[in-house]
């Protein structure tokens, strides 16, 4: 499903994350032809999509990327360390060429 306003998907996302953080994923795609950021967030039981166009929701999207690697590091202070960040990335559903 996807959720209009922004902070109920981050509330949402971050609820599903803390909820499951093993079975959490969290896709991002951008679509040239429309212009569009499209956000997922699944647990295998629960979707939820967040679709924008607006360049001011992209500070907000790089906010929430901090949010929830933060949270799969166990961090609270919102800094990301090196020893866990390859294991992060996949988690997040991104490719990566971390080693």
């Amino acid at each position: 499903m996807y959720i209009s306003n922004w902070d109920e998907f981050q509330k949402a996302a971050e609820e599903l994350y803390a909820a499951s953080p093993e079975r959490t994923r969290y896709v991002s795609g951008f679509r040239h032809v429309d212009g569009e950021l499209i956000l997922k967030v699944t647990n295998d039981q629960t979707i939820i999509k967040f679709k924008t166009n607006q360049q001011a929701d992209l500070k907000k999207f790089t906010m929430l990327n901090l949010s929830l690697m933060s949270k799969m590091q166990n961090r609270s202070d919102g800094k990301l360390g090196y020893g866990t960040g390859r294991q992060c990335v996949v988690m997040m559903g991104i490719v990566s060429s971390f080693s």
